[in-house]
């Protein structure tokens, strides 16, 4: 059914964090890529299962930030198996994250806009640990099945966010890297982009305004299609 709807153009839908009302499993599993987050929180709630590729973020202090905590517990492969069953069909990983010397550059060079949460991102990232890598090792993932994005994409993605005003919060989110290279990237060029599960509001620390005026640019620019609810599948 679905195949018929998205003809011979190949398909890939990002799925976001935030709580999907209604269930698009059937959609989302019948196309061709499936990009998810992290820990996936959407997994089989109203999303499906399909995991093909996962954006992941590998910046902060590991010891305190939930999220890189939760990867690098050590899990024997049963535990793997049952508590991060997506990473069973992922095909590929990105990291989102440059090293943490670009980070903390980064963020000193501005002096004029240091703010608590600034000086705190630095201290988070006083480490030169490869995050990234340890995950890997942690989660049983491949090495060569993982990407590290360069830094001078994320300072690009950086300034654009930027381009719409100023802010003082800190780092571009994780969703919205995903969706500048996904959409830039040759990887996946004519691919039809479908989005859903993007609520833009969680950690202080990205500038959720302005992330969602750049998002609804590339929704009115039908860059991004929103995936349709059940009943015009």
């Amino acid at each position: 059914m679905f195949r018929k709807l998205f003809g011979k153009r190949e398909t890939l839908v990002i799925v976001g964090s935030a709580p999907l009302e209604e269930d698009l499993s059937n959609f989302i599993d019948a196309c061709d890529r499936v990009v998810r987050f992290n820990n996936c929180k959407n997994y089989r709630v109203n999303s499906g299962e399909k995991t093909d590729i996962l954006f992941m973020n590998n910046l902060g202090n590991p010891d305190s930030q939930r999220t890189l905590g939760f990867f690098l517990e050590k899990r024997t492969p049963q535990r793997i198996a049952l508590e991060l069953p997506y990473l069973s069909d992922t095909k590929k990983i990105y990291f989102t994250g440059p090293p943490a010397r670009f980070i903390r550059k980064l963020l000193n060079s501005r002096p004029g806009e240091k703010t608590p949460l600034i000086e705190r991102e630095i201290r988070n990232n006083a480490h030169d640990r490869n995050v990234g890598l340890e995950i890997l090792d942690s989660i049983n993932f491949p090495r060569d099945k993982a990407v590290f994005l360069s830094p001078d994409f994320y300072m690009a993605v950086w300034e654009k966010i930027l381009g719409f005003g100023h802010t003082g919060a800190v780092l571009p989110s994780t969703g919205m890297l995903a969706i500048e290279y996904i959409l830039h990237s040759r990887e996946y060029a004519g691919y039809k982009v479908y989005i859903t599960g993007f609520g833009h509001k969680g950690w202080k620390g990205h500038a959720w305004a302005l992330e969602k005026k750049l998002f609804d640019q590339y929704i009115d620019e039908k860059k991004l299609l929103p995936v349709p609810g059940p009943e015009n599948s």
